[in-house]
């Protein structure tokens, strides 16, 4: 099993970038937000786990939120093409992600609440076991 949490991982990726990104939407969330979810599909053998991570933005306008969801398929596209990549995570380990794809570039979905315009981007994050671990 692998020890990294995938969650964590785009958490950690994305702050880098963007202020408001997280695992938890805040009742007033600022905006731009950028929630993270691990999606049910994930499965893992005993070298590879095979993550499916959903990302949601939030903004006030349907525009402003395209505009995030432009920016943020920009900050994720790049581990398309540089596989093998590896993030120091906070339980001590590192995460390899040794295959990305995407599975659904961001695009706008329904939202109950009106004041908030919300685009979904999904992804398939491989993670590998670091040998030295």
């Amino acid at each position: 099993m692998i020890a990294a949490d995938c969650e964590e991982l785009v958490v950690k990726y994305l702050s880098q970038t963007f202020p408001n990104v997280g695992l938890d939407m805040p009742t007033t969330p600022p905006l731009p937000f950028y929630l993270v979810n691990m999606l049910p599909r994930s499965d893992a053998s005993w070298v590879t786990e095979h993550n499916l991570v959903s990302v949601h933005v939030f903004a006030a306008t349907r525009t402003a939120a395209a505009v995030a969801a432009r920016a943020l398929h920009a900050v994720m596209n790049p581990w398309v093409f540089t596989p093998k990549l590896s993030f120091a995570m906070s339980n001590g380990t590192t995460a390899g992600i040794d295959y990305f794809s995407i599975v659904e570039k961001p695009a706008w979905r329904d939202y109950d609440n009106p004041n908030l315009q919300r685009y979904c981007g999904r992804y398939c994050i491989d993670l590998r076991m670091n040998q030295n671990s």
